[in-house]
């Protein structure tokens, strides 16, 4: 009997120990404002965008790498799309996913052309981690992203409530990325550069805040992309005219495995988005290495 029950206390401990490696979900709504019939700030040219698709841009940017580099953080989208979600349907979709966290993304607007720069909304002061949350948005596209900061506001500093923070009870955000009535901030807004720093500040300012939450985030292993040109059972010699053709660095990979009996690789690039090793594979192709492919290597 007692052997019996000390089986079932090692199974239950070890079930537990097994809960308990199990990493929490973090998830992360954001919401790109607009879209559809509302276009937000209309475009002053017709080469440029409205608000509502640099919104979604930056979002569908920034929810893409928030999942390639963490495991354990889920990414909801209010609209992956340009389609119309009324404010209490994204209301009701952050809340159908119990979100740990509420990230609205716009583009800001005004009658006097001249004012420029970043602002950070939040209901009030009350939520610590809503605090938290903008003061690293804020210091990010500052610092990060040289862009001039008009500051933190609550409603008391508005002098109005915004639906989406007064109605979600999670730690709430809404973001304006610039100002698309000024014209210098609207070209940046546009342009792959701008939205780019402006993704990377805000990937920043959500890690900074997942580690001052000490949220336990489980990092995904980083990999980048390589053109593998040939292999070999012996060492090739780096300055060999085989490779004169590249024209660049060729790395070697000594990768011993069962049965492989050619363990030396010889790689080319260093890429992290799979178009530019695509483009990168048809370039060493050309150049007469027909056989080349694409092989991932972590960092």
């Amino acid at each position: 009997m007692k052997y019996i029950i000390f089986v079932f206390y090692f199974l239950f401990l070890a079930k537990s120990s097994i809960l308990a490696q199990k990493s929490p979900v973090f998830t992360l709504v954001i919401d790109a404002g607009h879209g559809g019939k509302d276009p937000g700030k209309p475009r002053s040219k017709a080469n440029l965008l409205d608000e509502k698709e640099i919104n979604l841009l930056i979002s569908l940017k920034l929810g893409s790498m928030i999942e390639h580099h963490y495991e354990n953080v889920k990414v909801v989208y209010t609209r992956k799309t340009d389609e119309y979600v009324s404010l209490q349907d994204r209301v009701d979709i952050t809340n159908r996913y119990k979100a740990d966290c509420f990230l609205s993304i716009h583009g800001n607007s005004s009658r006097k052309k001249h004012i420029y720069g970043t602002q950070t909304h939040i209901h009030d002061q009350k939520s610590w981690k809503t605090n938290i949350l903008a003061e690293q948005i804020d210091s990010a596209l500052q610092h990060k992203a040289q862009r001039v900061s008009l500051g933190i506001q609550d409603h008391k500093d508005r002098k109005q409530h915004l639906f989406l923070l007064k109605k979600l009870t999670m730690p709430s955000v809404l973001v304006e990325t610039g100002f698309l009535s000024h014209k210098a901030d609207e070209v940046f807004l546009n342009s792959e550069q701008g939205q780019k720093l402006i993704t990377n500040s805000l990937f920043r300012a959500f890690k900074n805040y997942l580690d001052k939450i000490k949220f336990h985030s489980v990092v995904r292993p980083q990999l980048v992309y390589k053109i593998q040109i040939t292999a070999s059972h012996k060492k090739i010699p780096l300055e060999n005219e085989l490779f004169d053709p590249l024209g660049v660095t060729v790395e070697e990979h000594f990768l011993p495995e069962k049965n492989d009996l050619f363990p030396f690789k010889y790689t080319i690039g260093h890429e992290t988005e799979k178009k530019a090793v695509d483009k990168l594979l048809d370039w060493v192709r050309q150049r007469g290495f027909e056989q080349a492919f694409i092989i991932t290597m972590r960092k």
